[in-house]
């Protein structure tokens, strides 16, 4: 099997990633410096910056995809000095699979994280080019005015480009939690960039005091999956996962 195709099956790169670390001589097979095209078999040892690969199948393993609803307090890195709490020790025990996270969340941010074990996969939820819907329940502390949220909708720059809320509805709650100075909001976004929803929140003169994502494409957060749970996604929900990147694409 071609090295291209092998080790976005096996690894938590993507093809294109593979095919570039391979132009700029950052991947050894057995020692020796990896080829474009170069074919993999059992018993190879592949090197990737620190990662070091043993093959010992050649079979594409099975895509799977699973849900977790993240605790706040909690950070989404494998390392930390620290040592504080991270989502891989939530994932379930026992488990053979390689889980690769599709973005993340910061330790203030709950709610919904996928994970997969397909590099490639993983890539095409996150990238940019596909611009997969991001949806939050967002706590806002103050009072934002109606060109306020127009202006979320149309447009704010943040360093130098131009970011926007695809919609930004407010979510219906008891009178008194109305006249409060919190007030949530259902927001929606195209990307992953770190800390935007905050970030835009704050150009209106607005403190998100709460942040929770509650669906990532097509896959919500379910109100039976508690914090700290994790579920794998059956065969439907994958598909219907996929089809949001199809249709980006």
């Amino acid at each position: 099997m071609r090295i291209q195709k092998y080790l976005p099956q096996h690894t938590q790169y993507s093809r294109r990633q593979i095919e570039q670390m391979i132009c700029e001589n950052q991947i050894r097979v057995n020692g020796k410096r990896a080829e474009p095209g170069q074919q993999i078999t059992i018993g190879d040892t592949i090197i990737i910056g620190q990662l070091h690969h043993k093959v010992s199948q050649l079979e594409a393993r099975q895509e799977y995809v699973l849900m977790m609803n993240k605790p706040l307090g909690v950070i989404c890195t494998r390392q930390d000095p620290g040592q504080r709490d991270n989502v891989y020790e939530l994932l379930p025990k026992n488990d053979t699979q390689k889980w690769i996270s599709v973005g993340r969340l910061d330790i203030n941010t709950s709610g919904l994280i996928l994970f997969t074990t397909s590099g490639e996969l993983a890539n095409q939820l996150m990238h940019p080019r596909y611009g997969l819907v991001r949806t939050y329940h967002v706590r806002v502390y103050g009072r934002p005015t109606e060109q306020d949220l127009k202006q979320l909708q149309s447009g704010i720059t943040l360093d130098g480009k131009h970011q926007r809320f695809l919609s930004c509805l407010p979510l219906n709650r008891p009178y008194k939690q109305q006249e409060s100075q919190n007030q949530w909001y259902e927001v929606r976004v195209s990307t992953g960039q770190y800390r935007l929803v905050r970030r835009m929140w704050q150009a209106c003169n607005c403190r998100v005091s709460r942040l929770i994502r509650v669906a990532y494409g097509s896959v919500t957060l379910p109100r039976s999956l508690k914090e700290g749970q994790t579920r794998v996604l059956d065969d439907e929900e994958v598909k219907r996962l996929k089809q949001d990147v199809d249709q980006k694409h």
